[in-house]
């Protein structure tokens, strides 16, 4: 990433457990050229 780049960030579900109150979610940003400049995933937990 440059200062100036325009990035689209966008979070996926890739898996939810709903005993467990929680979902992972991969996220990832792409430039204004298409190219990854970010991968990975995380876990949230839900307030149910």
């Amino acid at each position: 990433m440059r200062f100036g780049d325009t990035i689209t960030a966008v979070a996926e579900v890739i898996e939810k457990n709903v005993e467990k109150k929680r979902v992972i979610l991969r996220t990832y940003c792409t430039n204004q050229h298409g190219e990854l400049v970010f991968d990975g995933t995380t876990a949230q937990y839900m307030k149910i």
